[in-house]
């Protein structure tokens, strides 16, 4: 089908290194591919924002990172989680 699911521990290993920063790991959740696009959970706007910015560098080092998952784009969307601090 045209959705992946991308829930593989290596998967978050390479979401985790293309993020960049630790800060933010607690506060994502990545979710499925379809189409080419990446569904992550945040837990707040702020967070968000700061990972909109930064969304063409995280797909170009996913790219590199995770080949098999093929992510062309990333959509961030508030989710009702509670970070894993």
């Amino acid at each position: 089908g045209l959705e992946k699911a991308v829930t593989k521990p290596d998967f978050h290993m390479s979401w985790e290194q293309a993020l960049g920063d630790a800060r933010l790991i607690p506060h994502t959740r990545p979710g499925a591919v379809r189409s080419g696009i990446l569904k992550v959970e945040v837990d707040a706007p702020v967070v968000m924002q700061e990972l909109n910015f930064r969304r063409r560098e995280i797909v170009k080092r996913l790219t590199e990172l995770a080949p098999d998952a093929r992510v062309k784009d990333i959509r961030f969307v508030i989710g009702n989680f509670r970070s894993r601090t």
